[in-house]
């Protein structure tokens, strides 16, 4: 097995295993969820399908013993950074090659005409969250006078280079949005596209504050979260994979909607970085402590939950008395953390190892339909790692699984972990 490197900082070591396990487990997904209907799927489906989502709430966990939620989201906004990479270098690449065109999404376009039905073609928006701007810029090229901000400069560089050959109305700073450095007023609209991604409850409060400041009076704020029954937007992200794998793997996505069972607000971590998932009743609830809710809806794309809100005239009391700090707690007992870090490096590993198989395979110019059948092997020498790590903290015999004629059946695993696919 190969060994991996990776960051001394147990922070970034946590963030870093996140990233590892949003990019590689794609690869795995179909494997996991395709074993043949025959005694012994059932455990695979009740205990591994969302595998992924499962192994970023248990990193969660691990990281809020070892930092504080404002560490934390310190660490995140690193992340993203290092997050943002690619596409920072694809970006400048097309303006390099002098393609400048704004291409809208239809999410975009969607709450474009929110506010421009509210306001018109003039209005005054701010973008938070504006990455490389091309969302900003396709609004500025309809007539809205669009401000977009970042916390990462490198991206709001690009974005005024990109500008600076279009010239929209459209201007673009580094800012921090807990701390918005306009006046009162200032915007009729203001769009959040991020809402959910700080672990520190206090600053989530000082930036539902700071959007309410500077919306003036009838603005109109558009606040979109994360929704739980859709975890994964791993394909959003820039990817080397043969374009036959990246169909494919898209092609699975849908099997992640998972709409038998009952929408909740959770948090976890995903590409490294902080999220808390929303229904529309915890994104309602949550707004109504600064805003006037004037609708919150689940959004056809079912990765969304949308919120429209508007600035109340009279601002409640007592929301800063609602955001408190944690009582002290005892030092938590970090035994076991290295051996769980090391068996979460090892499944990354393994992840890694498997994902370059499925692209040798496409790039071989095998297909979708054959992929599981030629494969199953190399997934065979995943599960026993997910069966241990997802199983520690339970009851039972240690036990992980094997593919064994298309049919998962359990094995012995290494001693010592108690496991949940014991059943």
């Amino acid at each position: 097995m190969r060994k991996a490197n990776h960051p001394e900082d147990p922070v970034s070591r946590i963030l870093d295993l996140s990233r590892r396990v949003s990019v590689f487990s794609p690869a795995m997904k179909p494997f996991v969820r395709f074993a043949p209907g025959k005694p012994g799927y059932e455990f695979c489906r009740r205990h591994l399908w969302d595998f992924d989502d499962r192994l970023q709430k248990m990193l969660l966990a691990r990281l809020r013993l070892v930092a504080s939620p404002e560490r934390i989201a310190r660490a995140c906004a690193r992340q993203w950074k290092q997050n943002s990479l690619p596409l920072l270098r694809a970006e400048r690449g097309r303006l390099e090659n002098g393609i400048t065109d704004v291409n809208e999404p239809p999410y975009a376009m969607t709450r474009r005409d929110i506010l421009q039905e509210h306001f018109g073609r003039d209005s005054r928006v701010l973008y938070v969250g504006c990455g490389t701007g091309r969302d900003c810029l396709a609004w500025a090229r309809e007539g809205l006078r669009v401000v977009g901000i970042d916390t990462d400069l490198s991206l709001v560089k690009l974005a005024r280079n990109w500008n600076d050959r279009l010239r929209f109305p459209a201007v673009f700073a580094g800012m921090d949005m807990t701390e918005l450095g306009f006046r009162p007023g200032a915007f009729d609209g203001v769009l959040l596209e991020i809402y959910g991604g700080l672990p520190d409850a206090r600053r989530a409060g000082a930036l539902r504050r700071e959007l309410a400041r500077v919306l003036r009076p009838g603005g109109i704020g558009l606040v979109v979260a994360e929704r739980k029954m859709y975890p994964c937007w791993w394909f959003l992200m820039g990817t080397s994979w043969p374009d036959s794998m990246v169909a494919w793997l898209r092609g699975q996505v849908s099997l992640d909607f998972r709409f038998e069972g009952r929408d909740a607000c959770e948090e976890r971590l995903q590409y490294g970085l902080f999220s808390r998932c929303h229904t529309v009743e915890s994104l309602s609830a949550e707004l109504s402590r600064t805003f006037e809710i004037l609708y919150c809806r689940y959004q056809n794309d079912p990765r969304y939950v949308l919120a429209a809100v508007r600035k109340r005239e009279v601002t409640r009391g007592g929301e800063a008395g609602e955001e408190h700090a944690a009582s002290e707690a005892a030092p938590p007992d970090l035994s076991g953390m290295e051996d769980a870090m090391e068996n979460t490096e090892a499944l990354c590993v393994e992840l890694e190892r498997h994902a370059e198989e499925v692209a040798s395979f496409f790039e071989d110019g095998g297909r979708g339909s054959n992929c599981l059948n030629e494969l199953k092997q190399s997934a065979d020498a995943v599960l026993p790692y997910l069966g241990q790590l997802l199983g520690q903290g339970s009851t039972g015999d240690a036990q992980s699984l094997t593919i064994e004629d298309g049919v998962l059946s359990p094995r012995p695993g290494k001693g010592g972990h108690g496991h949940a696919l014991a059943g």
